[in-house]
Parts: structure tokens; sequence; C-alpha cells
């Protein structure tokens, strides 16, 4: 028996089999060894079962496009609405702004990952330089990336932040905490 069976399983596999036939048991049985390979839940070993993924990396998993962050924010129950768009001079493509918690933020979307990794490229640690650019911003800036996505969130709002971090990751340019 595998260390991560329950003997109930096991038991009611081993009936299963046996209604089955010869034939059917041989099939059931490779059948079995899939799932509980392939980590199963419900059949898998312990071991397999503490590598799913915490709830809030499945949360931040989910954000792959503009429509998928307002989703995510929506169901985290925040009001998060399009309030427009916004073109950056140093950015190739135009941006949306969703405001979350009367904090504005824009939201480029390339059409693929290493699109967006290239814009990503141009900004300075700081944020205050993108590409040959010098950016007065009016708040402090940070940067964030997940996918075809370049968020970026000028403010120093702790609900926003965590709210960014948990759907997006950590930023990577701009303001230090």
């Amino acid at each position: 028996m595998r260390p991560g069976l329950i003997k109930g399983e096991a038991q009611c596999l081993a009936l299963l089999a046996f209604r089955a036939g010869a034939a059917g048991s041989f099939l059931l049985s490779l059948i079995f060894l899939l799932v509980a390979s392939a980590g199963f839940p419900a059949f898998g070993s312990a071991h397999a079962q503490s590598r799913q993924p915490k709830s809030e990396s499945l949360q931040a998993s989910r954000v792959v496009d503009y429509a998928s962050l307002l989703a995510d924010l929506r169901a985290k129950g925040l009001r998060a609405e399009f309030s427009g768009k916004i073109v950056q001079p140093f950015f190739t493509v135009a941006g949306r702004v969703i405001q979350v918690n009367g904090q504005d933020l824009q939201v480029f979307q390339y059409p693929d990952a290493a699109r967006a990794n290239a814009q990503a490229a141009l900004v300075s640690p700081d944020g205050l330089t993108v590409a040959t650019t010098k950016v007065h911003w009016l708040a402090p800036p940070r940067f964030y990336k997940r996918g075809k996505l370049l968020v970026i969130y000028l403010g120093d709002d702790g609900d926003v932040l965590k709210i960014l971090e948990a759907a997006l990751g950590p930023h990577f340019a701009g303001k230090q905490r």
C-alpha cells in the first residue's frame, strides 16, 4: 500500500476491482496508479497534497490580462471600475485606468508576456526613468508586471499596495516600502 493511501480508499478500490473482474481489475489498477502518481488529493500521498499552492498564490496566478485583473479585484469585494484610457509616451500600448479604493491604477496590456517583459526592462529600479524619459510623477510610482500586464500605481495607500501584491506579486520597480 502507498504511504499516502488511506485504508478506506484501498478497500474501496479492492471492492471495485473484485466487481470488475480480472480484465477490469487491471484497467482499474492502472487508472489508480496514474491518478495517485499525479498527486490527485483524494488518492495521492501527503507529500503531493503539500505541494498544492496557497489560496493567495492561486489568486495571483489567475491574473493574466486586464479582464482577469478586474475580475480578481471584484472577487475580493473591491469596487474596481474602468475610469478611462491613458497614454504614456514611453510604452508602446495605450493603457486603461482602473479606480480601486479611490486610487487609480494604470494598466497596460501587451500582446504577449515577451513584449511586456521588454517594456518592463526599460524601467529604472526607482521608477523615475523609463527608457530615455525622466518622469516627474505626482506621487511615488510602483511598477508591477504579471504575464502580459504592466501596472503603474502612484501612491502609498497600504490597502491598495496589499491588493496589488496579492494580485500581481511584488512590484519590480519604484518606491520601496
